[in-house]
């Protein structure tokens, strides 16, 4: 699933059985509180979870998408790309997707990409935001130089609505 909470996608191969098996999980789930869940932005973002095409794309390595956790370099195994995530590894990475948490009012939706900036140069870009009652600030993934990816570092966030002061944090929000 695409939520911070455990879960499972189910797929059928004959639609004509799906609205059988919704019915029959929505009765055996009923005594556990069980039910259908759907995408929530704000959960995600706090959760750090990346979006394929907006947060991440085919262009990141495992590396830049700071999944490094998923990938054995010292692996004895034969594996398609482990050679060339090996040699990007071995000369460092340029970008890496962080957290941020943007300052200031409730920041619209981001449908683009909104520049962050340091000492006016831009130094990569938010790719989701979202606002946090849980946190009481708006939080944020995007993909930062990777001088700039410390936890603390202060950045500005150019947004539709202005610019903000921003800091990098760690994900999952806390």
């Amino acid at each position: 699933g695409w939520s911070a909470q455990g879960g499972f996608e189910i797929y059928v191969d004959d639609a004509t059985i799906g609205l059988q098996l919704y019915d029959a999980l929505a009765e055996a789930g009923k005594q556990f509180d069980i039910g259908p869940g759907c995408p929530n932005l704000i959960e995600r973002i706090e959760a750090g979870l990346m979006t394929y095409g907006s947060d991440i794309t085919r262009a990141d390595t495992p590396l830049e998408a700071a999944m490094e956790q998923y990938v054995s370099l010292d692996a004895d195994i034969e594996a398609i790309g482990l050679d060339a995530i090996r040699a990007v590894a071995k000369r460092g990475i340029n970008r890496r997707v962080c957290g941020l948490k943007i300052d200031g009012p409730k920041v619209p939706a981001n449908r683009n990409p909104w520049p962050v900036k340091v000492g006016g140069k831009q130094i990569g870009s938010v790719t989701s935001a979202v606002w946090s009652p849980r946190l009481e600030t708006n939080v944020s993934l995007g993909q930062l130089a990777i001088d700039y990816t410390a936890v603390g570092t202060q950045v500005t966030v150019q947004t539709p609505d202005g610019e903000f002061d921003a800091k990098v944090s760690q994900v999952p929000f806390s």
